[in-house]
């Protein structure tokens, strides 16, 4: 259950009055001004940047701090906070420090997050006191920021990544290949809605997922700042989807064009088959001692099988791979090695896939049963070029006693 947010009600207050002396009947100091009143700020939905903040709060007042929450798309939204003195820290706090921490309850002075966002519905961090509002006297500063950094391993392979900029270091490599993605509800949708539904994943039993993988780095990481969680949840590991030509559809009205974001071209244009298609047939091997490590990844084989199937290949040493099964994307990672014959595209993939499968029949390209649904080819995502951070919203609730004025 989700815990309610405290009301508020506007206060009556002498907005703008100035303090005057009662005796000499002149102005104590004109840069002080009474202002009591509850002040209730509320923002987003909104896209950071890389490098992008949006300063909530910026203000000489002195005041009571009753509540804040913030919910973004990406747990390593950067949230500072700043009241006189104190500082949540010197470069701010992140989702994902928070659940690493275990700080999952309610405590004065101090944020905290209310769900881990596997539901779905985005990360939230909140200040909540209970015993009694958090004084302030003279300052209070809230910024928002997206410190990702664009990275094109996403449903690739790294199991080894330090911290960037004021980032802490993820203990898992969550956003890299090996993982897969069920929507019960899409099994028939395009390509671009199981897209956004990665990136956004309502109503399904989980985002994409990679089991059993860690970042080799954090055991020579002793006093970094450690957290846990994806790192390009969200919009920012949106995944971009080409199909190979040998899984594409003939049919001019189905070719799908140039893949982009913000401006920036991520992947080329679809192409139509060269040559006549049968149905193919796809299979792929289970990985053995998934992921592997840095230097010996672990890997899985994947075949398509299917008249001139060799012919129409496309793929290349470095692609990542995705294949659709109906509801259910499987990302195998990155190819190291591609092999070919007229009817046969052989991949050798890292890390691969733990769990095996075979026998995923893709219909003749040409025929009326060939969709989207049941398709291959290759998959970027948005944090190549620009992993970008929604806030969801961001809601404040304050009295203010007096400002500061100049």
């Amino acid at each position: 259950m989700e815990t309610e947010e405290p009301t508020i009600i506007s206060a009556p207050g002498f907005v703008g009055k100035t303090v005057f002396d009662p005796v000499t009947n002149k102005a104590i100091d004109p840069t002080i001004k009474v202002d009591e009143r509850y002040i209730n700020t509320e923002l987003g939905p909104m896209a950071l940047t890389p490098g992008e903040s949006i300063q909530v709060l910026d203000e000489k007042e002195a005041g009571e701090l009753l509540y804040i929450k913030v919910i973004t798309d990406n747990p390593y939204a950067n949230i500072y906070l700043e009241l006189d003195n104190y500082r949540n820290d010197q470069s701010g706090e992140t989702h994902a420090e928070l659940l690493y921490d275990q700080r999952s309850n309610n405590a004065e002075g101090q944020f905290y997050i209310e769900t881990d966002g596997s539901n779905g519905k985005g990360y939230p961090m909140v200040w909540n006191p209970q015993t009694s509002p958090t004084s302030y006297k003279k300052v209070i500063k809230l910024r928002v920021t997206n410190s990702l950094r664009s990275n094109a391993n996403t449903y690739g392979f790294e199991l080894g990544m330090s911290a960037r900029g004021s980032n802490p270091t993820p203990i898992q490599p969550l956003h890299m290949g090996g993982g897969t993605f069920t929507h019960s509800g899409l099994a028939g949708a395009p390509l671009d809605l199981v897209a956004s539904a990665i990136a956004n994943p309502i109503g399904a039993t989980a985002g994409y997922t990679v089991d059993n993988v860690i970042n080799q780095t954090v055991f020579d990481s002793e006093g970094a700042r450690l957290a846990e969680g994806n790192l390009f949840a969200g919009v920012a590991g949106k995944p971009v989807f080409r199909r190979d030509r040998a899984a594409s559809n003939p049919k001019s009205g189905d070719i799908r064009g140039v893949q982009k974001h913000n401006g920036i071209t991520i992947l080329p244009a679809e192409q139509p088959p060269a040559s006549a298609l049968s149905a193919i047939v796809i299979a792929c091997t289970d990985a053995t001692g998934f992921p592997g490590t840095i230097d010996t990844p672990s890997t899985s084989t994947i075949t398509f099988t299917g008249d001139n199937s060799g012919l129409n290949n496309e793929f290349e040493t470095g692609d990542r791979v995705f294949i659709r099964n109906e509801d259910t994307v499987y990302f195998p990672g990155q190819i190291t090695a591609v092999t070919t014959t007229t009817d046969v595209i052989t991949l050798t993939v890292k890390p691969g896939l733990k769990t095996a499968f075979a026998n995923i029949i893709m219909s003749h390209p040409s025929s009326p049963d060939h969709t989207q649904a049941i398709c291959f080819g290759k998959v970027a995502a948005y944090s190549d070029v620009s992993p970008d951070i929604i806030v969801k919203k961001i809601i404040v609730k304050r009295k203010r006693f007096v400002t500061y004025e100049g």
